[in-house]
């Protein structure tokens, strides 16, 4: 969860909203089991370094948008085959 400014809405501007992000990955399966060696896999830094890159980006109107970039980012990494995006304005009705 964040506190976001994000919204196309006039009320939206100028203020924060907690967001909640839901992100799920799909890796290619290892060759081998990693044997509880952490640099065989792939990190949850990357997810929130991935959210945190994008929200310091640009301001966001959508958060379809930002679900993409986000997504997008992910995907950049190696051994990542899916991303599946999810974020909820949690203040909003």
């Amino acid at each position: 969860m964040k506190e976001v400014e994000i919204g196309a809405f006039q009320s939206e501007r100028g203020c924060t909203q907690r967001v909640e992000f839901n992100v799920c990955l799909e890796v290619k399966p290892l060759n081998k089991f990693p044997h509880d060696n952490v640099d065989k896999i792939l990190s949850y830094e990357i997810i929130v370094d991935a959210i945190d890159v994008e929200l310091n980006s640009q301001r966001f109107n959508l958060l379809e948008t930002l679900a993409e970039k986000i997504a997008a980012r992910c995907l950049r990494e190696a051994g990542v085959i899916r991303a599946d995006i999810k974020i909820e304005k949690l203040d909003r009705i």
